[in-house]
């Protein structure tokens, strides 16, 4: 099982996509299950309801809210997010160590569980979402992280991300926050679960030309649910797996 796994093709597919069905896609934001049209929902930072850069206990993301991740926040281990179907979470711009994005650490889960016809859609703060937004606009704001328990193929004798044997530290985050850490011994490890999520115009640069992929997975179980997940206009690779077991 090789470490790294990195698919640039899904991300061309995403891109594919979205320019043939256009502004359909883009317009598809929740009306269907009930959720307020974009303009009439509250602006809310995440960091006003974090403590510090985490988001603890149980938080509950509703679509009457558009969501701004302005810090590189964190789901910590314990720790569940819930995003309701139809909601829009928007990346605010950064580089270096401004850069924003969601990490899901190992034993936190996220549960994003949209559905077909009211997706949940990650993408930059100045997105309209109304189909004008420009495919070539990337690298906005990071993205999304998950890190879980599951097995991977490090030594710590070869140096490079490992940490321990079996253990890594994620590439482009700090490796000295154990929050960053992926690796172990549970096949089965539970992320949560992403469904109908669409991440869009991230792949901000974390430093020396390291930019963050649009959906990265660190030893993610195969307890994780992840189904029509796409990646529209990411600086970086589409998906790209560091080990793990997920399906």
């Amino acid at each position: 099982m090789k470490t790294k796994f990195s698919y640039k093709a899904f991300a061309a597919v995403a891109l594919a996509g979205a320019a043939v069905i256009g502004v359909n896609a883009q317009m598809s934001l929740g009306t269907e299950c009930g959720c307020p049209d974009l303009a009439s929902r509250t602006d809310v930072n995440l960091t006003a309801i974090a403590t510090g850069d985490e988001l603890q206990g149980v938080t509950n993301l509703t679509c009457d809210n558009t969501y701004f991740i302005d810090d590189l926040l964190y789901v910590p281990s314990g720790a569940e997010l819930y995003i309701e179907p139809g909601t829009v979470l928007r990346g605010v711009f950064g580089e270096d160590v401004d850069a924003n994005a969601l990490v899901v650490a190992r034993g936190g889960k996220i549960f994003a569980n949209g559905n077909e016809h009211c997706p949940i859609i990650f993408t930059d703060e100045n997105d309209p979402l109304d189909g004008t937004y420009s495919v070539d606009i990337r690298g906005q704001w990071g993205s999304l992280i998950l890190l879980g328990n599951a097995p991977n193929n490090l030594l710590l004798a070869d140096g490079g991300l490992a940490v321990a044997d079996g253990v890594g530290s994620i590439e482009g985050l700090l490796p000295n926050d154990s929050r960053n850490f992926y690796g172990g011994n549970d096949s089965d490890d539970n992320s949560g679960v992403l469904r109908y999520v669409s991440l869009r115009h991230g792949g901000t640069d974390i430093g020396e030309g390291n930019e963050i992929n649009g959906l990265t997975m660190g030893s993610v179980g195969k307890g994780t649910v992840i189904e029509h997940v796409e990646v529209v206009a990411n600086d970086d690779e589409g998906f790209e797996w560091f080990g793990g077991t997920v399906d």
